[in-house]
């Protein structure tokens, strides 16, 4: 009795398992004709739409003369996402996903790690770790030592 399974076509089924999983890590997997979507719930729905007012009124907050060039691109980055009301995008710098304001939307709570997407100024973070961080109207950064 053999204890292995044969697969008439292994390369396929792996292509195919890590094509899914890149593409779900990514949060870059869309619904098509081959995939049904999940019908959403009418709280899903308003849920979303509260966010996507909540979103606009933050936009237009940002004071985009106070980012540097890098802070633009991941402001950039970041609001790609939202748009696409994903809940992380890719840090260019580290390559670590990030959390985006959708995210930390739906949590509906400072989580206290001092993410950089909070919205609810860092209240659950503790006093020692929050004076390292500044808020530059577009989101969290580390504070530079001069």
């Amino acid at each position: 009795m053999s204890l292995f399974i044969k697969v008439k076509s292994p390369i396929t089924v792996r292509n195919h398992f890590i094509a899914n999983l890149i593409s779900r890590n990514l949060c870059t997997k869309t619904p098509n004709s081959s995939t049904t979507a999940k019908k959403l719930s009418p709280e899903i729905i308003a849920k979303r739409e509260k966010y996507v007012a909540f979103e606009a009124n933050f936009e237009n907050q940002v004071d985009y003369s106070q980012l540097n060039s890098k802070e633009k691109a991941i402001h950039a980055l970041h609001k790609e996402a939202v748009e696409q009301l994903k809940w992380t995008y890719i840090d260019p710098e580290s390559g670590f996903k990030v959390n985006t304001r959708f995210r930390k939307y739906l949590l509906e709570k400072c989580c206290g790690s001092g993410c950089r997407h909070c919205i609810y100024d860092h209240e659950a973070v503790p006093v020692d770790q929050k004076e390292l961080k500044r808020f530059n109207t577009a989101f969290w950064t580390p504070v530079e030592n001069s």
